[in-house]
């Protein structure tokens, strides 16, 4: 829980955009301990949130977390913006690859 407050609070610190706002959504039958790396899961949570306030011009960015069956959690990040359009799906998770146009042109390495 507290990493994900915790990217959260760096993306909003980031995004510097005061028409985002990051939230976070935790369900109640999270386990006390995870075993995993905190640090790159800190990255990975950060980066994603930072993309998706990169790509959203006003609503939110929610970071949320819950268990996906016994020994697993599932996290997510989601947002309010616009979305990916429908003729880039096909290029998604190639490197260098983004799919701004002119009109909503952010600025992007296209790494992911």
């Amino acid at each position: 829980a507290e990493l994900l407050r915790k990217s959260a609070s760096v993306a909003q610190d980031t995004g510097k955009n005061d028409n985002v706002r990051v939230e976070t959504e935790l369900s109640g039958d999270l386990p006390l301990v995870v075993k995993s790396d905190a640090n790159w899961l800190f990255m990975i949570l950060v980066n994603f949130a930072s993309n998706s306030m990169k790509h959203t011009s006003q609503g939110s960015v929610t970071i949320s977390a819950r268990r996906a069956g016994t020994s697993h959690l599932r996290l997510e990040v989601s947002d309010t913006g616009s979305g990916v359009p429908a003729e880039f799906v096909p290029s998604l998770f190639q490197p260098f690859t983004s799919a701004s146009t002119n009109a909503t042109s952010v600025e992007s390495t296209g790494l992911g």
